[in-house]
């Protein structure tokens, strides 16, 4: 899939980015070190991010390989829950790439870089309304991590690689007791039950 964003000059320098599918907008008012605004959900009290786009290159070097193209992982919410996920990888075009695989979705398209001095990889992703950076390190068939999503969003993470490894069909996540054969419901106030 495929999303973008409609860019406007509002006035003489400042720029309107619109994400219409994600209810989020960015704001950039140029100056003359580079671009400095914020992220704004608009579904969402008191959502905001700033941002600083500045001019320059970014020149990580070419990462040819990574550990292992699927990891089994437990995420841990520090509340005493954990759920389990694949934390997928790959190579393209000298970056790696990759995704947290769950039983409902994923965390969309991420990609990063091995980051040598510290021994790990970061992942990075916005696809208008979702933020995330992926950090982890490898020992041996083992990976550990951080997830940060958000404003607020965190866990951690350790697994083992496991190409075999999948997860809970989500269509055995939630299904009818055996000895029932439909659904029905009654909203308060209205005359009309449901069923299917």
């Amino acid at each position: 899939m495929h999303e973008s964003i409609e860019v406007q000059l509002e006035g003489e320098d400042t720029l309107r980015g619109t994400f219409p599918v994600f209810a989020s907008d960015l704001w950039l008012i140029k100056t003359d070190t580079g671009y400095y605004g914020s992220y704004y959900r608009t579904d969402a009290k008191d959502y905001t991010l700033p941002l600083t786009l500045l001019p320059g290159n970014h020149n990580p070097g070419q990462t040819t390989d990574v550990p292992a193209s699927q990891y089994y992982i437990l995420r841990d919410y520090g509340n005493g829950t954990t759920r389990p996920a694949l934390l997928q990888l790959g190579i393209k075009d000298n970056k790696v790439v990759g995704t947290i695989a769950t039983s409902t979705g994923d965390l969309r398209f991420l990609t990063g870089e091995r980051v040598v001095d510290e021994g790990g990889y970061t992942l990075m992703g916005f696809d208008g309304r979702f933020i995330n950076n992926v950090e982890f390190v490898t020992i041996g068939d083992s990976v550990f991590g951080n997830v940060w999503s958000g404003k607020t969003g965190y866990y951690h993470f350790k697994g083992v690689a496991d190409d075999d490894a999948t997860l809970e069909d989500p269509e055995e996540m939630s299904k009818l007791r055996e000895d029932y054969t439909h659904i029905e419901w009654h909203l308060p106030g209205q005359w009309r039950y449901g069923a299917f």
